[in-house]
């Protein structure tokens, strides 16, 4: 399944169908099921659930603001980057405007 790309504030599972209802900040209800419309292979979808794992106990563990900032497109050193990584030796990216 695809994820929202923002807070979700609330979710309501259907009573008898394999299906979600989610809302957040916006005024849009979106409704998640676990098979794509157009029949097409999901692009977001979790190929290694162990270090998706650890990367939301990451985010949970982490500073509001900072996580904040994450969402809105800066970077924070070491929020989505696995121990392993070889970024620190990449330098520093920027975004462009």
């Amino acid at each position: 399944m695809r994820g929202d790309d923002s807070i979700v504030n609330c979710l309501q599972p259907h009573p008898s169908s394999c299906l979600l209802a989610t809302s957040g900040i916006d005024q849009v209800v979106r409704l998640w099921s676990p098979r794509p419309e157009n029949g097409l292979k999901d692009d977001r979808e979790v190929e290694n659930s162990e270090d998706a794992a650890m990367a939301n106990q990451k985010r949970m563990n982490t500073d509001p603001l900072e996580l904040m900032l994450a969402n809105m497109g800066y970077r924070v050193p070491n929020l989505f980057e696995s121990e392993d990584s070889d970024t620190d030796q990449m330098g520093l990216q920027c975004r462009t405007n």
